[in-house]
């Protein structure tokens, strides 16, 4: 969108010397901006040494058309001012301000002193003025849609206008949006957009808006518009890699330009990295990792701080939180019994669920003790371990009871995962089958936008988000079979040991070891172990006994296929608010150490 015009006004002056060898100077001041005459050369002002004067705007001040300059073109503002005396007249000089395309600088109250005066046989050299300009952009052009009716012009509004007058006297309302749930749902399946102008270019989504392919090394804070702004210090050698984006995943017309977005925050412990305009702002918490979660308000606007808001982001604002894991691979005695997953790709696995688990904070970390139990033997990749087992506790497991294949070599107060070569159940892609603790009770979250743009979101044209209620998982019970109470006694584990063993089963599903879906069932069955439900969904039908609750009045839940606990795999890389809210406070991100 560039700039079509601009608003040059002479200000004020400062009268360093006054010209005359006593009394006040009698001024006449010629000024223009681009060649147009600004203001009335025959007003004679009374310059008194060390004062100022202002200048009236009715005259000083002129709108100047831009649209038709070249790349290369510019605006020069001039102001030449001479002493009127009795017996002729002073030149005290010219000042000059040049603006070059594309004409987006801004200026309040720049300053443009006068230069030096030779003086004669009989007097010294002087500088007689300091001249004051505003420079304030006043319209701009959004390009117009194919087969509409002609370009809109968006102007400069009054601070806190919602709106941008057109040329024709319409007006046009600029959509902005900061979608926490990254990819965001299709529009019209679970929230709306007002009706785009006819005038103006197509809405358009921003590069922030896309998946992030779970392949490759990309680094932890590749999704932007998280759950969780990390507390982190401005010195951190890794800060680029682990810093919150929040970043613009939609704006209309499509051709709004990023360098009129400000960002500003209302609230929250955090603060701008590397500033605070564009279509994206780094943001980094600044309390201490031990501080308790607080909420952040970020507001973009336009232009500057008191411009029009455009749209607000919600976030927790909170410590990473570190939860163990401990990865062991169940190799049958025969090929068919062996999972296609080797330790190498476990690691790529566990490091690639890290992108979405850190999305809430949380960072997935090897388990510190090395040393393997019931035969497992540590690989090349700390955490992660490879055993050879007989061909039941691999093949076709029975993971709707608790699974003698997750107690093997687990310890208590860690992520324990087992990869078997199937399950007994074809269609399991995971299963969380060990969950103690869990009290299955409702998590909710008050603020507005609310969590995940449930319906009301505060969202306009929605009206003022309210409280979104999510069901959490229920926990499972084990320890009293005679095979877990032999591991036990084997083991010399005590009595409780089952209450803080945690536990999921992955069987060899997918085709390739390498698939994409491995990283994001692994990080789906985690956020099952520490408290979540499936997100309802058309995929998984909502079903009461494993929904979260949180559907719109249609039953299709929220978000569609974008959450981790759905299946939309490719899609589903989302940890909203209330999700965050509730897995941040499990015992094992964080808190019980191992033992």
């Amino acid at each position: 969108m560039p700039v079509k015009k601009i608003r040059v006004s002479f200000t004020k002056i400062f009268v360093k010397n006054s010209g005359d060898i006593w009394g006040d100077g009698d001024w006449h001041l010629t000024t223009s901006a681009d060649g147009i005459p600004v203001g009335d050369p025959s007003i004679e002002y009374a310059a008194s040494e060390g004062s100022s004067f202002k200048l009236p705007q009715d005259k000083y001040s002129v709108v100047v058309d831009v649209s038709g300059k070249p790349t290369n073109g510019e605006v020069v503002c001039k102001m030449s001012i001479i002493d009127e005396d009795i017996i002729g007249h002073d030149e005290l000089g010219e000042v000059k301000l040049v603006l070059r395309y594309p004409f987006r600088t801004e200026y309040t109250d720049k300053a443009l002193t006068s230069p030096v005066i030779k003086g004669g046989w009989f007097s010294s050299d002087k500088q007689y003025y300091t001249a004051f300009v505003d420079v304030a952009i006043e319209e701009i052009t959004a390009s117009a849609a194919t087969g509409g009716l002609g370009t809109a012009v968006v102007s400069r509004q009054a601070a806190g206008a919602t709106t941008f007058s057109t040329v024709s006297g319409d007006n046009v309302t600029p959509r902005v949006e900061i979608h926490p749930v990254v990819p965001p749902p299709t529009p019209g399946t679970l929230w709306s957009r007002p009706a785009a102008d006819a005038h103006v270019a197509p809405g358009a989504d921003t590069i922030f808006a896309k998946a992030v392919p779970l392949t490759g090394s990309p680094p932890l804070n590749s999704l932007a518009n998280p759950a969780l702004i990390p507390h982190l210090s401005a010195s951190d050698p890794d800060l680029l890699s682990k810093i919150a984006k929040v970043a613009i995943t939609f704006m209309e017309p499509g051709d709004l330009d990023p360098s009129f977005f400000f960002w500003k925050i209302k609230s929250g412990p955090c603060a701008f990295h590397l500033g605070n305009t564009g279509i994206m702002v780094y943001v980094r918490g600044t309390g201490a990792p031990t501080d308790a979660d607080a909420e952040a308000v970020i507001e973009c606007r336009w232009k500057d701080a008191t411009g029009p808001l455009l749209c607000t982001f919600r976030a927790f604002v909170g410590g990473i939180k570190r939860l163990p894991y401990r990865c062991t691979i169940l190799r049958g005695s025969t090929a068919a019994s062996i999972p296609k997953c080797t330790a190498d790709h476990v690691q790529s696995h566990m490091d690639l669920a890290n992108i979405l688990m850190y999305h809430a904070g949380i960072l997935l970390v090897p388990d510190s003790d090395i040393t393997g139990s019931e035969g497992a033997v540590m690989s090349a990749h700390p955490g992660i371990f490879t055993n050879t087992v007989q061909n039941q506790f691999t093949l076709g497991v029975n993971t709707t009871t608790p699974p003698a294949c997750s107690r093997i070599n687990s310890r208590a107060n860690v992520m324990n995962i087992v990869w078997v070569k199937s399950n007994k159940n074809a269609g399991a892609a995971g299963t969380a089958t060990d969950r103690p603790g869990l009290s299955g009770a409702d998590v909710t979250d008050t603020g507005s936008p609310s969590s995940s743009w449930v319906t009301p979101c505060g969202i306009p044209p929605q009206s003022p988000s309210g409280t979104v209620t999510m069901k959490s998982m229920p926990g499972s019970t084990r320890g009293t079979s005679a095979g877990d109470i032999a591991f036990r006694t084997a083991r010399h584990a005590p009595a409780d040991y089952f209450t803080r063993m945690f536990g999921l089963v992955i069987p060899d599903y997918a085709p390739t070891a390498t698939d994409p879906d491995w990283p994001q069932t692994v990080a789906h069955e985690i956020g099952h172990v520490i408290g979540l439900r499936h997100r309802g969904n058309g995929a998984n039908g909502g079903a009461p006994a494993s929904a979260d609750g949180i559907n719109d009045s249609t039953g299709t839940g929220y978000p569609w296929l974008e959450n981790v606990m759905c299946y939309g795999y490719a899609r589903s890389q989302d940890f909203d608010l209330v999700q965050a809210k509730c897995i941040r406070a499990h015992p094992l991100c964080g808190v019980l150490p191992p033992i």
